[in-house]
């Protein structure tokens, strides 16, 4: 049994490395059970030294309509792509967006035991 999922700092780095060079990055994990979708999304320009990171949530009514709420809201560092991360793991059980982001395989999610 694990308590948390989390990144190591290195790809904590590489994510913002990556998220430095795409000003239109979303990260999203589909929740089928939920209906939900969670969303890393990157706002600012290209070329941008600070930007911002937020977590959302996105759900349809029943008439097809897209609404977001915002969970949490943190600047282009290491500390704070961490946070937005750690909230994305609260949230949703999906791993293989970040996977695929990072290009790795399943063991670069580390998880702390109990």
């Amino acid at each position: 049994m694990y308590q948390t999922r989390y990144l190591a700092e290195a790809n904590l780095k590489k994510l913002l490395e990556i998220m430095d060079k795409d000003p239109d990055l979303v990260i999203k994990s589909y929740d089928d059970e939920e209906d939900i979708s969670i969303l890393i999304i990157r706002s600012g320009d290209l070329g941008d030294d600070e930007y911002r990171i937020s977590l959302e949530l996105e759900s349809i009514d029943d008439d097809g309509e897209h609404s977001y709420t915002e969970l949490k809201v943190e600047s282009s560092t290491v500390e704070g792509i961490g946070e937005i991360i750690e909230g994305y793991f609260d949230n949703c059980h999906g791993e293989e967006s970040i996977i695929e982001i990072l290009g790795g395989t399943k063991d670069i999610i580390l998880r702390k035991p109990l």
